[in-house]
């Protein structure tokens, strides 16, 4: 049914009827909602927040997203069922300073707090420049109760994605709330003025309450803290419970055999000339029921 308020395609934005998004005026929405907890979205098709087909369109005064510490805090569902947005440009200049953090949050979802979940959206082709906290899909996850999360899952940003922040992450900027970060990865670009404050899952959380399955990224360490709760992670660097390969052992066929724990088939698939990409991610069975030292079944 359509939505008569014209903010979204259509819906209600129940979990058997979610408000549906179909443009970047939709997304932007979705952002500027004040109330969102228990509320449910879901992508129709992939969102163009500016058109990215010109390889010069970042200084052809492209539409900027959200950077800032006046918005408000995500708490619903996002389900983007495996579509991708492109275009999604800011370019503020990052503080400096290790001390004096900033305030203000940029990312897809500038900033979420516990009960928020955000599954299956892909980021591509994208500069993401923001003052403070950066990350693509999520800028800071706010709250600080233990059991509390913000879960993303089956999300990525690729290549075509540069991370800059005071302090940035590849997937989740930085943040207080514990937070849940299964099947995602990351293989862009970030980078922090802050001293190790940028990585290339998750930038700096603090609050080591975060679970982390089956994530994969490259360029740079995956966290500043260490999540209490890894099952299978793989990057290009060391780090405590890492497992280093190269970007070319991730790469293609390689991957199937250098990556085995990861579970191919079901939610990764091979692609030649790229690292394992992602199928849709079905949430009522993710596979895991939080496992202990990584056994299947055996529930923290």
């Amino acid at each position: 049914m359509p939505d008569p308020t014209g903010t979204f395609y259509s819906g209600k934005g129940t979990k058997n009827d979610p408000y549906i998004i179909k443009t970047a005026q939709h997304l932007r929405n979705m952002v500027n909602l004040k109330v969102t907890a228990g509320k449910y979205f879901r992508m129709e098709n992939d969102i163009y927040l500016n058109d990215v087909s010109n390889s010069n369109w970042k200084v052809n005064s492209p539409a900027k997203w959200y950077d800032s510490e006046d918005v408000y805090t995500f708490s619903g569902t996002l389900d983007g069922q495996g579509h991708s947005v492109y275009g999604l440009f800011v370019d503020s200049t990052p503080l400096t300073g290790n001390d004096d953090l900033g305030k203000s949050y940029t990312g897809l979802i500038p900033k979420a707090t516990f009960g928020a979940t955000i599954k299956n959206v892909h980021i591509r082709n994208s500069y993401i420049s923001g003052k403070a906290y950066a990350g693509s899909i999520v800028g800071f996850v706010d709250g600080s109760s233990k059991g509390e999360y913000v879960s993303v899952i089956g999300c990525s940003a690729d290549e075509s994605v540069t991370v800059k922040g005071q302090t940035a992450g590849g997937i989740i900027g930085g943040g207080s709330c514990g937070y849940s970060l299964y099947y995602c990865y990351f293989t862009g670009s970030v980078s922090a003025t802050s001293d190790d404050r940028g990585h290339t899952l998750v930038g700096d959380v603090w609050n080591s309450d975060a679970e982390v399955v089956q994530c994969y990224s490259t360029g740079g360490t995956a966290f500043r803290g260490i999540p209490q709760n890894i099952y299978v992670i793989y990057g290009t660097e060391e780090q405590r419970k890492t497992k280093v390969l190269t970007k070319a052992q991730m790469t293609g066929a390689n991957a199937k055999k250098n990556m085995s724990d990861l579970f191919f088939d079901t939610y990764w698939y091979v692609v030649d000339g790229k690292t394992p990409q992602l199928k849709v991610v079905n949430t009522s069975d993710l596979g895991y029921s939080f496992v202990d030292e990584g056994v299947k079944g055996r529930v923290w």
